[in-house]
């Protein structure tokens, strides 16, 4: 199973409200290991740009990215594409307590 980092977030960050929620590991590991390839459309959630896209022909290599790039608040969409089926898991990146901001991102 994987277990991604924990991702310190900013603190001076206005006010915005964070809470529990820790399902990001959860759904990863129930990902399908033996697709066609896998989407992933990041956000980021600090930024005022459209997000990131990019594909992956196998699971480790999302993986790495997630753990080289993705930090606490930011929004993941991940489809497993397969020629008969695609799954997908959507959530926002835990902090090293397990929060997730509210807002922020695609909200």
């Amino acid at each position: 199973m994987t277990v991604f980092k924990a991702i310190r977030r900013f603190e001076g960050d206005g006010g915005c409200e964070w809470v529990k929620d820790n399902k990001l590991n959860c759904q990863f590991s129930s990902l399908e290991s033996y697709v066609d390839f896998y989407a992933l459309k990041h956000w980021l959630l600090r930024s005022a740009i459209a997000p990131y896209f990019e594909t992956f022909m196998d699971k480790e290599e999302l993986s790495n990215y997630i753990i080289e790039n993705v930090k606490a608040g930011d929004l993941l969409e991940i489809w497993a594409v397969n020629k008969d089926k695609v799954q997908y898991i959507g959530e926002k990146m835990p902090d090293e307590d397990g929060l997730i901001p509210i807002k922020g991102c695609a909200y």
